[in-house]
């Protein structure tokens, strides 16, 4: 889990609560959709669709987030990336 930084009175920085608390919604959301493809389709699709994950919300514009993003979209957007890599692989066992 991620600690939250301290200040010397021991308050957490108000200014970085906001950045931590996105953070971990984000971890939770990847850690969700990281854990259910495993369970479905293995370790290896789980990496290859962790990091569909992690492309995809590289590719979001972070200055119209709202106070508390959902990351749903960028999970739907790695699952159409694992739906279609599923399909090819799909594709590809029916030509040999």
């Amino acid at each position: 889990m991620i600690e939250l930084p301290q200040l010397s009175g021991g308050h957490t920085d108000q200014y970085l609560w906001p950045c931590t608390k996105w953070v971990m919604s984000a971890e939770r959301e990847l850690r969700a959709f990281f854990g259910s493809v495993a369970e479905l389709y293995g370790l290896g699709e789980a990496m290859l669709s962790a990091q569909d994950w992690l492309e995809e919300l590289a590719g979001i514009d972070i200055q119209h987030l709202d106070a508390d993003p959902d990351w749903r979209i960028v999970t739907i957007a790695a699952a159409i990336r694992l739906a279609d890599r599923m399909n090819a692989q799909k594709a590809r066992s029916r030509c040999e």
